[in-house]
């Protein structure tokens, strides 16, 4: 039998996560970004920002 994804484990995580985040916004702090240093990843080639 398969797994569950997503793991409810790491959904209630994240939801700590955005948490922090809201409380940041309402502080008037803007939105959050992230970034992703695990590996070279779009640093290597072409990167977009929107």
């Amino acid at each position: 039998m398969p797994a569950a994804w997503p793991p409810r484990a790491v959904i209630r995580k994240s939801s700590g996560l955005r948490t922090l985040e809201s409380a940041l916004y309402r502080a008037g702090l803007g939105p959050v970004a992230g970034v992703d240093e695990v590996g070279r990843g779009a640093c290597a080639g072409p990167l977009v920002v929107a």
